[in-house]
């Protein structure tokens, strides 16, 4: 009767064994996890849109588990970050249980890669690369469920490329401050909007544009830029002084300023000024006109820049004026009270324009019919004849640019 009894009991152990390894056995689970989620972690937790998880308990109870998460690069075979769920509610068979990626990654024991948990902590992001994230349930007195498979999925983390600088381009020199800035757009993350920042700042003296951008008060700036270009204002434009260098850089942003991009958002830095108005050195060879013949006027104009605030030449270099329209004046002047006068207008008497070497020629035939007794006209290299009055011409070129000048507005030939 003992045996009867022992065999009764082993029996029903091992049915009450098996039916427990064979509920356990019976759990199941599918993981649809996002191809390219964002980098955010933060949004892993906020954002439901991320993954499914679809859970199978067997069970005729509804119960709690805790889900635990490992994500692991799959290039070095590390694992990046650990953490687990807060309890979550189980439906009984045969109801499964649908959870978002916002109820099974928790922040409860959150554990970083020592070696990434800096860069990390710092961006809020998940370092480019390829990785697979697996989970496992637990209960809540924290003794393994079994499953049937692993529940697993890979994913990719692809950061965007950060903005690249368009217009103005690098290192140009402008012949009228710049309205429009433009750059290359970024794609973000599913989910995601993009913002723009743009900078733009004085380069002095001495400095780097890196430097000039993290110390110097902002000449234009902007931090919610919707589309990859900005306008600047006339007015403001119009403050850009001649020859001074600005940079200037742009940061694609979500719209909680945090950068997704690579670079940490940031493009390259450009620089860019406006030309200086441009002083013409020197005419090599120039020949003054004779008044009163068939005169041939011809010579080389040359440039260099001048400093935007004063006429003074910048450096030794010179250029050769190219292909340039430029006109011969006569100015007309009197001797008053031993000082000169201009007395009438400007009388442009050739034109011409400046050869691939800045050479120039102007052919004029000059007669001067005014010429009375006691009014004697000369040209500014002759000595002056006594008489009542004394007037004597100057015949001057005038370069048809604004931006190139001489210190006295003028070149005397």
């Amino acid at each position: 009767m003992a045996q009867k009894y022992f065999r009764l009991f082993i029996t029903l152990c091992c049915f009450l064994f098996s039916a427990q390894c064979f509920a356990q056995a019976q759990w199941r689970a599918t993981l649809n996890f996002g191809s390219r989620p964002t980098p955010y972690l933060e949004e892993w937790r906020s954002n439901a849109s991320i993954g499914t998880l679809t859970i199978f308990n067997s069970g005729s109870a509804p119960t709690q588990i805790i889900i635990l998460f490992e994500v692991r690069n799959l290039s070095t075979n590390t694992v990046m970050l650990r953490g687990k769920s807060s309890p979550q509610n189980i439906n009984a068979y045969p109801s499964p249980t649908i959870l978002t990626n916002n109820n099974f990654i928790g922040s409860t024991g959150l554990q970083y890669n020592e070696a990434q948990k800096v860069g990390m902590l710092r961006t809020g992001m998940l370092p480019e690369g390829e990785y697979q994230i697996c989970l496992a349930f637990e209960s809540l007195s924290h003794q393994p469920i079994l499953l049937a498979q692993n529940v697993c999925s890979n994913f990719s983390i692809t950061y965007a490329n950060a903005p690249q600088l368009v217009s103005p381009q690098d290192k140009v020199e402008l012949e009228q401050p710049p309205l429009n800035f433009t750059w290359t757009s970024v794609t973000p993350p599913s989910g995601i909007s993009v913002r723009y920042q743009l900078k733009v700042v004085e380069v002095l003296k001495g400095q780097s544009p890196t430097q000039a951008l993290q110390s110097n008060t902002s000449f234009a700036e902007d931090d919610n830029i919707s589309a990859p270009t900005f306008l600047l204002p006339t007015d403001k434009a119009n403050l850009i002084k001649k020859g001074i260098s600005f940079a200037w850089r742009v940061r694609a942003v979500d719209l909680s300023g945090r950068a997704f991009a690579r670079n940490e958002g940031y493009s390259d830095i450009f620089i860019f000024s406006v030309k200086s108005e441009i002083v013409v050195k020197k005419i090599v060879n120039a020949q003054s006109p004779d008044f009163g013949i068939q005169s041939t006027v011809k010579g080389v104009l040359k440039y260099a820049y001048a400093d935007p605030d004063e006429y003074k030449v910048v450096g030794a270099v010179v250029f050769p004026l190219k292909n340039m329209n430029v006109r011969l004046v006569m100015r007309q002047y009197k001797i008053i009270g031993g000082k000169k006068k201009f007395i009438g207008n400007d009388s442009t008497y050739a034109s011409a324009k400046t050869d691939g070497a800045g050479n120039f020629s102007f052919s004029i035939a000059y007669n001067d019919t005014t010429k009375k007794d006691k009014i004697t006209y000369k040209s500014r290299n002759s000595v002056f004849i006594p008489g009542n009055l004394q007037i004597f011409r100057k015949a001057f070129l005038i370069v048809d640019d604004w931006h190139y000048t001489s210190p006295d507005d003028e070149i005397k030939i």
